[in-house]
C-alpha cells in the first residue's frame, strides 16, 4: 500500500537566517533560507566552493523583511555566478545585482525605491561546475 499524506509530502528544509556571516554548507542542499526580520545593515552569506557543493547542488534565499543595509552572496571560491533577474514590474532597475565581477549576489537594502521586499527571492544552483543564480523581484 503507497504512503500518503503528511509524511510524505514535500515538505522543505527551512532555516531562518537572523544573524550575519551566515556560511551555508555542502549539507545545506536544498535549503530554503529565509531572511525573516531586518539585518540591520550590511550583511553577508557565504556559499560552499563548487568543489564541496558538487553537481545539483541548490538552496533559495528568501526576503521575508525589507533589510536596511546590503546582503550579499558570495560564492566561497570566487567563482563566476551566471545571473538571470526578472524585475515584476517590467522596470530596468532590479533589487537584485551582481558585483564583484560575477562571484557576488547582491539584495539592495535602504531606501530609494530599488530595495528587496518580502517575497524577493533568490534560487542558487551548482550546475556542470558552475552557479547559476535566478533572482526574482517585485522592485
Amino acid at each position: 500500500m503507497a504512503k500518503s499524506g503528511f509524511s510524505v509530502s514535500q515538505r522543505r528544509k527551512v532555516e531562518v537566517i537572523s544573524a550575519t556571516p551566515h556560511v551555508a554548507k555542502a549539507a545545506d542542499c536544498g535549503q530554503h533560507f529565509v531572511l525573516a526580520t531586518d539585518l540591520g545593515g550590511a550583511a553577508a552569506i557565504s556559499l560552499p566552493s563548487i568543489a564541496d557543493a558538487g553537481n545539483g547542488w541548490h538552496c533559495t534565499i528568501h526576503v521575508g523583511a525589507t533589510q536596511t543595509g546590503n546582503v550579499s552572496i558570495t560564492t566561497a571560491d570566487g567563482a563566476t555566478l551566471q545571473h538571470l533577474h526578472i524585475a515584476a514590474d517590467g522596470g530596468a532597475a532590479v533589487a537584485i545585482t551582481s558585483q564583484d565581477g560575477g562571484a557576488t549576489v547582491q539584495l539592495l537594502g535602504g531606501g530609494g525605491g530599488n530595495q528587496v521586499v518580502a517575497g524577493d527571492f533568490v534560487e542558487l544552483k551548482v550546475l556542470n561546475g558552475v552557479y547559476f543564480a535566478r533572482g526574482v523581484s517585485a522592485k
